[in-house]
């Protein structure tokens, strides 16, 4: 076809964390995020909330296992009643996949990290059919509406390496499964940490190849240390 116009889209995410350490080996955490997404011009900003909770356990001093569950009860809401004309695509809650992870990771020297993780996916959505049925003699179109579930499995290994005091680079695939084909994702990133005692700011740079592999995605972030 003609190009018609350009479709930009953004999503922002604002986390905050809590840990708690209940002994020189066990610790415990929370965050929670706003989600906040701009998908089209004609539809109102999408936003929601999302919970993430983990434990971590110190094996030994350069092995450590951790548990986490993220986008617990997450959701967001799309009302594109104002696009498509129509009430049925007004305030639509879209729920985030739950995500349930545990992974292990090796501290080969002070400066080098290995880790590996499995993710088990999990989604809900909504399913439309149309069928057909027998009303008062003549055939009728139905549309009917049902709720279904997947399950998606995603193995990870990274590595970590810390070049300088102010420079640690990163790099992994991730490994998953989906209608019978093997997809190898590669990324790679680094985070250059920021010569201020006060809070230990760094900023972070990741590539990622995006899942249908069309593209790649490149994630900013500055972490501050509270």
């Amino acid at each position: 076809g003609y190009h018609t116009g350009t479709l930009s889209t953004a999503e922002y995410q604002l986390a905050g964390h809590f840990a708690v350490r209940f002994s020189e080996s066990v610790w415990a955490g929370v965050r929670i995020k706003y989600n906040h997404a701009v998908y089209h011009p004609d539809i109102p900003a999408s936003k929601g909330l999302g919970l993430d909770a983990g434990v971590l356990i110190r094996l030994t001093e350069t092995l450590q296992v951790a548990a986490a569950i993220q986008d617990f009860l997450a959701t967001i809401e799309i009302d594109g009643s104002d696009l498509y004309g129509t009430d049925q695509a007004r305030d639509r809650d879209q729920a985030f996949p739950l995500r349930t992870v545990i992974g292990l990771s090796w501290e080969v020297t002070d400066r080098w990290l290995i880790s590996q993780d499995a993710e088990v996916r999990f989604q809900q959505f909504e399913r439309t059919q149309t069928e057909t049925e027998e009303r008062n003699g003549f055939p009728v179109q139905v549309l009917r509406r049902a709720d279904g579930s997947s399950r998606h499995l995603f193995i990870r290994t990274g590595t970590r390496y810390l070049l300088h005091e102010r420079l640690t680079l990163r790099g992994g695939v991730e490994v998953s499964g989906s209608a019978g084909e093997t997809r190898w994702l590669p990324s790679a990133g680094f985070s250059v940490h920021l010569p201020f005692d006060s809070f230990s700011p760094s900023v972070d740079y990741a590539v990622k190849r995006e899942p249908a592999r069309i593209s790649s995605m490149h994630v900013f972030a500055i972490r501050l240390n509270i």
